[in-house]
């Protein structure tokens, strides 16, 4: 019998690992020097005494390198979603997050951009905080075929993706897949540096909308 098996709607979630581009105790020198100098930071989805920065991190020439790993990653991207070739990724906002001991991060979405990004140079060992990202088909909430189920090997089972990542590693995705952090239960701080990436057409200031 011929059969064929299509995954429909799929959320791309894409993980990268620093190539050695990035200098990742210079990035944590860094972030700590910037929560010195405004240790109030912002408050948006951070909770329990974690702390923001400013959202300006891509101007800052300590991240030059980070940045473009970042735009290098990116590429792969454009170029694994059939984007037009004078489609480009364009960073113009990141931030840092330091999420000490019991600090964490409500569900949310990246409005107003296409991707985002988060890179992880601290990621402490145990249980510093899974990020996990939500089902955004709502619609499928409303069946649960848990009790028929011989296991979750699958990921198309799931209504949640947790994951714990590496420290060193980049994870992209589209800005509009709802994802929420988890409490950190260590004693060590847990770092990640997030991006938000407009595409734009190359050369020109309109952008390469949907």
């Amino acid at each position: 019998m011929d059969t064929e098996k299509m995954t429909a709607f799929p959320s791309e979630i894409y993980l990268f690992r620093n190539d050695g581009t990035v200098d990742n105790e210079q990035v944590v020198r860094a972030i700590y020097s910037l929560r010195e100098q405004d240790p109030e930071g912002v408050h948006k989805s951070n909770m329990g005494g974690g702390w923001h920065s400013n959202e300006y991190l891509f101007q800052d020439p300590r991240f030059e390198k980070l940045m473009m790993f970042i735009s290098t990653c990116f590429k792969m991207v454009l170029e694994d979603n059939n984007y037009k070739k004078e489609v480009v990724g364009d960073i113009d906002a990141s931030w840092a997050i330091v999420n000490k001991h019991a600090s964490f991060n409500v569900a949310h979405v990246h409005a107003n951009t296409d991707w985002s990004c988060c890179f992880y140079p601290r990621m402490p060992a145990g249980d510093p905080g899974r990020i996990v990202f939500k089902d955004p088909r709502s619609a499928k909430s409303m069946v649960d075929h848990s009790k028929y189920l011989d296991n979750y090997d699958s990921l198309a089972q799931h209504s949640v993706l947790a994951l714990t990542p590496y420290e060193e590693e980049l994870v992209i995705f589209p800005a509009w897949l709802e994802h929420e952090v988890h409490p950190n239960n260590t004693n060590e701080d847990r770092i990640a540096l997030a991006c938000n990436i407009q595409l734009k057409l190359e050369g020109k200031d309109e952008k390469g909308g949907y």
